[in-house]
C-alpha cells in the first residue's frame, strides 16, 4: 500500500520581529521538504515585520493580520486559517534544520498512530549551542508522555507538530496564560494523544533575540498550572511541581519578590512541596558534600 503523502501548515505568530523573521522564513523556505504553506499572523506589529514579510518572493506564504491579542490568539488563528492535516509551530525569532520536515514527515508514516511530534531541540546564542532533550534518545511512540517530560521537555513551540483534528477534542490555546500557555496545550495533547519523538536535533531556540515573551517576569504570575494537583497521576504531579519550583526559582533569582509571595500564595499546595523539595535538595547536598579539609 502506498504510503500517504504528508502537507504541512506551518504557523508562525508574528509580533515585532524584523530583526529576526527574515532568518526564521528563510529556514522554512530552504527546506528539503517542500509541501507546505506558511501561515505568519500579523499580531498588529508595529515595526518592519510585516514589510519584510511582503518582500519575501512565495506563493506558498500567507500573511493575516489581526490586532495585538496576544501569542495564544495569534496561534489559534493560524490553526483556523490552516488548510492541512498536519500543524507545525515555530516562533518568529527560531529556526529550523533543513530537514526538519523531511525527517517529521518520515516520522509520521513510520509512526502512524501518533497525533502528534516532538524532536530534539537546542538553545541557540550567538555561537553557544546547547542541546535541551539529548536525553532521549528513543525514536518512536513515549508511552509516558510525563514521565520523559519530567526529565527533559519532549517539544517546543518551535519543536512541535500536531494533527489538526487534535484541536477538536483539546479545544485551543488559552490567552488567559500570560507564561506557559503553550506547556498547557502540550499537556492536553498528551493526555488525550500519542506522541512520536524523532531523537534528532531539528529546531533551534534562539536566545539572542530582543523580544522573548519570556524576558518579561512579572507574567508568572499568570503562569500555567493544573488545578486539583493531588487528582493527578503521580508523574503529571511531579511535572507541575518542576514547573512551579523553575518559576519560583527565576522569580527569585530576579529579585520579583512580591510577585514570587503571590504565586506562592496562589498555589500553596505547589509551594509547599516545592519548597520542601528544595530544602531536602539543599540539605543533601549538605550532607553528601565531603569537607574540603578531608578531601
Amino acid at each position: 500500500m502506498e504510503a500517504k503523502h504528508i502537507y504541512f501548515s506551518i504557523v508562525i505568530p508574528l509580533f515585532n520581529k524584523g530583526k529576526s523573521i527574515s532568518s526564521t522564513i528563510n529556514s522554512v523556505l530552504n527546506q528539503t521538504y517542500s509541501d507546505f504553506e506558511l501561515i505568519l499572523v500579523n499580531d498588529g506589529s508595529t515595526d518592519n515585520s510585516v514589510n519584510i514579510v511582503e518582500s519575501c518572493d512565495d506563493k506558498r506564504i500567507r500573511l493575516i493580520h489581526q490586532e495585538n491579542k496576544g501569542v495564544s490568539a495569534a496561534r489559534n488563528r493560524g490553526i483556523q486559517e490552516a488548510k492541512n492535516e498536519w500543524i507545525a509551530f515555530l516562533d518568529a525569532d527560531d529556526q529550523w534544520d533543513n530537514t526538519y520536515l523531511e525527517k517529521m514527515q518520515q516520522l509520521i508514516i513510520d509512526f502512524p498512530q501518533a497525533s502528534f511530534l516532538g524532536c530534539q531541540f537546542a538553545q541557540k546564542e550567538r555561537d553557544n549551542v546547547r542541546l535541551v532533550n539529548g536525553v532521549h534518545q528513543v525514536r518512536g511512540y513515549i508511552e509516558n508522555y510525563f514521565q520523559f517530560a519530567i526529565i527533559a521537555p519532549l517539544v517546543h513551540s518551535s519543536a512541535v507538530i500536531v494533527k489538526k483534528s487534535c484541536f477538536d477534542v483539546v479545544g485551543i490555546f488559552n490567552s488567559k496564560f500570560s507564561r506557559g500557555e503553550d506547556l498547557d496545550m502540550w499537556n492536553r495533547l498528551a493526555k488525550n494523544f500519542t506522541l512520536a519523538f524523532e531523537p534528532t536535533l531539528l529546531s533551534y531556540y534562539i536566545q539572542d533575540s530582543d523580544n522573548r515573551a519570556c524576558k518579561n517576569i512579572p507574567s508568572l504570575e499568570k503562569f500555567y498550572l493544573a488545578p486539583n494537583l493531588f487528582r493527578l497521576p503521580k508523574y503529571e504531579q511531579k511535572y507541575m511541581i518542576i514547573l512551579l519550583k523553575g518559576v519560583l526559582s527565576e522569580l527569585f533569582s530576579s529579585k520579583h519578590y512580591l510577585t514570587f509571595i503571590r504565586l506562592s500564595l496562589k498555589n500553596h499546595l505547589y509551594s509547599i512541596i516545592a519548597f520542601k523539595d528544595i530544602i531536602l535538595s539543599r540539605f543533601t547536598r549538605k550532607i553528601m558534600t565531603p569537607d574540603k579539609h578531608l578531601v
